[in-house]
């Protein structure tokens, strides 16, 4: 298990409910690391352009990219 995302509401007195599927990998371990993004804005994580676009990229219909000498010419 290298990672789980999962949103989750906050029960009384703080506890947070691990789901189901989840529930497994993480009592055989024992040990978690907890990140919390309340959300609410503040403190979203905001991606760069870059991650923006490999996770949504654009897509162009008629679009060829330029051959190696074109990328080249001067």
């Amino acid at each position: 298990m290298d990672y789980i995302e999962f949103d989750a509401t906050l029960e009384k007195e703080g506890i947070i409910h691990v789901p189901e599927e989840y529930r497994r990998d993480v009592e055989v371990s024992k040990r978690v690391h907890v990140t919390l993004y309340p959300v609410n804005g503040k403190y979203l994580k905001k991606k760069d352009a870059i991650q923006e676009l490999l996770d949504n990229p654009i897509y162009a219909p008629n679009f060829k990219p330029p051959t190696r000498d074109e990328n080249y010419k001067r």
